[in-house]
């Protein structure tokens, strides 16, 4: 999915409101999506925060559960902080107890 499909995805089913202003356009095209999640300017459904990162579910899903752990602070997937990873491990906990899986995959994408 493109930048725009994923914003014309994102204000079609009331995620995000219309940039109607220049400017507007302009912050929104420039900041990255999951920095706009971690700052709550785009409605998620928190699972779990630390400090340095939230975990929220995936707004299309591929399974029961399917979360996204995102850092607070924008970064490249070369440093990505261990704590990114304990929460992951601590939400693939909790789902293994609640939602009994076959099996829970934690992947850097």
């Amino acid at each position: 999915m493109s930048a725009s499909q994923l914003e014309e995805f994102l204000i079609k089913n009331k995620l995000i409101k219309t940039p109607t202003t220049a400017k507007e356009k302009t912050q929104t095209a420039n900041q990255c999506i999951f920095c706009l999640i971690s700052e709550g300017k785009i409605p998620s459904y928190k699972i779990d925060e630390d400090t340095e990162n939230l975990a929220v579910l995936e707004i299309n899903p591929i399974s029961k559960g399917h979360t996204l752990i995102i850092p607070k602070k924008h970064l490249s997937f070369t440093e990505i902080p261990s704590s990114t990873f304990t929460l992951a491990k601590k939400i693939a906990k909790k789902i293994k107890d609640k939602l009994k899986p076959e099996k829970v995959e934690i992947s850097v994408s």
